[in-house]
């Protein structure tokens, strides 16, 4: 039986659904090493303990002795993935002990930062690591089209880097009737802080306070206050809820009940969100800079609209009303759709990513995307 081994800071709900069905396979053993329990940031933001199936959970650290923890592992069946290479210290550590012996190796990640001044610092880095490591590296699982043109760009080989993504759990469980009188309901899910463009959402939608809207916001952060302002300053009270962090399960029904989430991000890696709202079979706004807006080419499921542009967000806003409240057909078929983002989905495309890494079979499309992996327009 083959080895897997994840290496991750902390435990995550956005990659434990990978992990879960990965380990019901019988195909792969699969292990987990983590620095880290889940943080208490996470917590607060309604995150719980991931079920991870029958994976091994183990615990490590910096003062771990990683030369003996790593020996466990068969160094000619073991592939280790990486959640990056110098984000953490005890992952860092451990990549260059794993390095050194003859085990695959590869490594699951964002593209870096991306905005701001830290973004070239971030990108001069990981050209450093192309450099050192990318003969070593049999394979780089980058999440997003985002992800796929930083590592190329930092120097990986093109051939060496796949279109990845954070697989989540099947997520449509039905919805509420739809009331007639209702009005169409935006959400956004996220922390209030600036990278996520709540400030963009607000000026945005103030030019639309002709048409019948509203808007939940789920999340908390440091601009909580002045966002809370802005709003007050825009609209009168009834049309923006402030409901705070909220455990996941009732996110998703939040998901569930609207018509579409906003995610008009400056800068995200991925934007999990993104893939909770299409599983809950839910209408996405959200920005070019977000590594999920891959998953709305389709305006059936979506828009995706320029980052930091006011207009160009109030234009896809305006065009995902013009649409009307979402119908019981449409939210089905959406979520019919992202069954291809499930870890189900997920395990069935790494296991073809090792199978052709390892010489035995071609390189695989994502399932979200164009060719033999899946017509993204379906």
């Amino acid at each position: 039986m083959e080895q897997i081994v994840f290496w991750q800071r902390n435990l995550s709900i956005h990659q434990s659904a990978l992990i879960r069905a990965l380990s019901g396979s019988a195909s792969y053993d699969v292990t987990l090493i983590t620095q880290d329990e889940l943080p208490s940031r996470r917590k607060e933001m309604g995150w719980s303990a991931p079920d991870l199936g029958t994976a091994n959970l183990i615990r490590a650290s910096e003062e771990s002795n990683l030369d003996s923890l790593i020996s466990t592992f068969s160094t000619d069946r073991a592939t280790h993935i990486f959640s990056g290479i110098h984000a953490y210290p005890m992952i860092y550590q451990a990549f260059r002990r794993v390095a050194r012996t003859d085990s695959t190796l590869g490594i699951l990640s964002e593209a870096g930062t991306l905005y701001g001044a830290r973004s070239h610092l971030s990108l001069l880095r990981n050209r450093f690591n192309a450099i050192r490591f990318r003969n070593r590296i049999a394979f780089v699982l980058a999440i997003g089209r985002l992800g796929v043109d930083w590592y190329i760009r930092s120097g990986f080989p093109a051939s060496k880097v796949f279109e990845f993504a954070y697989f989540l759990d099947e997520g449509f469980a039905g919805h509420r009737m739809v009331c007639a009188d209702h009005p169409f309901t935006f959400v956004f899910v996220g922390r209030l802080y600036p990278l996520k463009g709540v400030d963009l959402l607000l000026q945005a939608l103030k030019g639309l306070e002709d048409r019948d809207w509203r808007l939940q916001v789920v999340g908390d952060g440091p601009e909580t206050a002045g966002y809370r302002r802005l709003a007050e300053r825009y609209f009168p009270a009834e049309r923006v809820s402030w409901l705070g962090f909220l455990p996941n399960d009732e996110v998703r029904q939040v998901l569930r009940d609207a018509d579409a989430l906003v995610l008009p991000s400056r800068g995200d890696g991925w934007g999990a969100v993104i893939s909770e709202a299409l599983l809950a079979g839910t209408r996405v706004v959200c920005s070019d800079r977000c590594g999920a807006a891959v998953l709305v080419d389709d305006p059936r499921r979506g828009c995706v609209v320029q980052a930091d542009s006011v207009e160009s967000l109030r234009d896809g806003l305006g065009r995902t009303l013009d649409k009307g409240r979402i119908s019981a057909e449409e939210r089905r078929a959406i979520a019919g759709w992202a069954s291809r983002i499930t870890g189900t989905a997920g395990a069935t495309y790494l296991d073809t990513i090792l199978r052709s890494v390892g010489g035995n079979g071609q390189r695989p499309t994502p399932p979200w995307g164009n060719g033999p992996g899946g017509d993204s327009r379906k």
